[in-house]
């Protein structure tokens, strides 16, 4: 569906996340949605076919700072793109204690937790398909990645006033004095 409102599409999604906080995904209906932003279902609708859709939103919402940052962590030259990384997570920073919320839901139609997983490992991939690496290595490099960098924002969750530059320099560390061994 052609989005037609961005401002209203991410109301929605703030509701989204507020109610996380108060209900189940699976309680949450359309109507408390279009309570919480004070908009009809049907400009709900204008946005989105169904709350699965919006979730997706969402979620990517949420990604799309994190993709960022954790190109900017696997470049190369980690002191150079420290000040990007920082700011990826300083934009992911307002919703990281909806990660855990996130990461349990489960629809008929969509896995969040399996769609960030897919979202990074191909991330992963393109990043460093560049360099002649085993692809067995890379698989499982790109597993050990994701599985430390979701450990990461859990952990930065449950700590929410961790600084975005701790949680960066922490990445950058983890990233260039272990896992990046794997690859040379």
């Amino acid at each position: 569906m052609e989005k037609q409102n961005p401002s209203l599409e991410l109301r929605l999604s703030n509701a989204l996340f507020s109610l996380l906080s108060d209900k189940d995904y699976e309680q949450i209906t359309i109507s408390d949605i279009t309570r919480k932003t004070k908009v009809a279902r049907t400009t709900f609708y204008i946005c989105f076919d169904n709350k699965d859709e919006l979730l997706r939103f969402s979620i990517n919402r949420y990604m799309i700072p994190f993709v960022a940052g954790l190109r900017n962590s696997l470049e190369l030259k980690p002191k150079d793109n420290m000040t990007r990384t920082i700011a990826a997570l300083s934009d992911i920073a307002p919703q990281i204690k909806f990660l855990p919320l996130l990461l349990s839901i489960k629809t008929a139609t969509f896995n969040p937790s399996r769609e960030i997983e897919n979202n990074v490992k191909k991330e992963i991939r393109q990043i460093l398909q560049k360099q002649q690496i085993d692809p067995a290595i890379l698989e499982y490099f790109a597993s050990l990645y994701f599985v430390s960098l979701l450990e990461t924002q859990k952990w930065w969750a449950k700590h929410p006033k961790v600084a975005p530059a701790k949680v960066a320099q922490l990445i950058h560390q983890s990233c260039y004095h272990g896992l990046i061994s794997l690859l040379n």
